[in-house]
């Protein structure tokens, strides 16, 4: 009995064993099957990340060329363009000093009309002025006297004072003319320097010519001053020479020094210039010296 226990409960044990080994065995082939699958689907992953990889790989690849093709073709396109715009840049640098050149000559003889105005105009006010002076003494000295020209010379005056105003607002126009064609000349001239040409300012040769004008003027003046000396001293002579004749012809006692002639009137350039050689101060009566001596008395 013993014995038999012994065995039933021995085989029980091994029976327990073996189910335990096949539980055992059962979930190491489930394990495994599991493994598997998930091997199967890791290796599916790789699989399509590899050839997604291989796929961006490739893309990337032909980006790359397209890349250095768009690269090689706008390199191209920018040395042409490069060459294009230095060419075209130096025919307008070229096209722009021409322009600035021709402006400059039109400048200077703008600026050379403008400076003969001014001086004319300024010549002019020179000249309204001394009218001014003189008009000015003239109704002065016809207030004194009461001469009935004054009212004539005060018109002469506000004439010439009018004519003075208007002067003075055309010369105000013509130097606002000549600052703003210097304030237009400047970047002309920046431009010009910058190019390495020397500009002669036009404003000297204005001045120069404004003095050789001047200058001619003086010496026309200093020889019509000569001129006038030498005629009123010539004058001079010929009524010293005429007086001595009659006095050296008259009778004595009849005659004295300064008789038989007609009081002189004051001497003037003006009255002087005016005056012909027929009008000279001495008497009608007295002939000039050259034309014989036939001196008379006068009653």
């Amino acid at each position: 009995i013993n014995a038999e226990y012994m065995g039933e409960r021995q085989l029980m044990q091994l029976g327990t064993e073996r189910m335990e080994e096949v539980k055992h065995r059962m979930e190491m082939c489930e394990r495994e099957a599991a493994r598997r699958l998930e091997f199967q689907q890791f290796v599916s992953a790789v699989e399509q990340h590899r050839a997604r990889l291989v796929e961006t790989r490739n893309h990337a690849e032909a980006l790359l060329r397209c890349v250095e093709n768009v690269e090689e073709m706008v390199g191209e396109c920018h040395a042409s363009l490069k060459q294009s715009h230095s060419s075209s840049a130096g025919s307008i640098r070229d096209m722009q000093l021409g322009v600035h050149q021709e402006y400059l000559e039109i400048y200077r003889r703008l600026y050379k009309t403008l400076g003969q105005l001014v001086y004319k105009k300024e010549r002019q006010l020179e000249g309204v002025d001394h009218q001014i002076r003189n008009q000015h003494m003239q109704l002065e000295f016809a207030v004194e006297t009461f001469d009935p020209v004054a009212k004539k010379h005060a018109e002469g005056k506000a004439g010439l004072l009018e004519h003075r105003a208007q002067l003075e607002e055309e010369l105000t126009v013509l130097k606002d003319k000549v600052a703003a064609a210097e304030e237009d000349f400047a970047p002309t001239a920046q431009a010009l320097e910058a190019a390495g040409i020397s500009i002669d300012p036009p404003s000297e040769t204005v001045e120069g010519n404004n003095l050789m004008r001047r200058l001619k003027i003086v010496e026309y003046k200093a020889h019509l001053q000569k001129s006038e000396d030498l005629r009123v001293a010539s004058m001079r002579e010929e009524l010293r020479r005429t007086r001595e004749i009659v006095q050296n012809t008259a009778p004595r006692g009849t005659h004295k020094p300064g008789q038989g002639l007609l009081p002189a009137a004051p001497w003037s350039p003006q009255g002087a210039a005016a005056r012909s050689p027929a009008s000279s101060p001495v008497s009608p009566a007295f002939p000039r010296s050259d034309a014989g001596p036939s001196p008379r008395r006068l009653p």
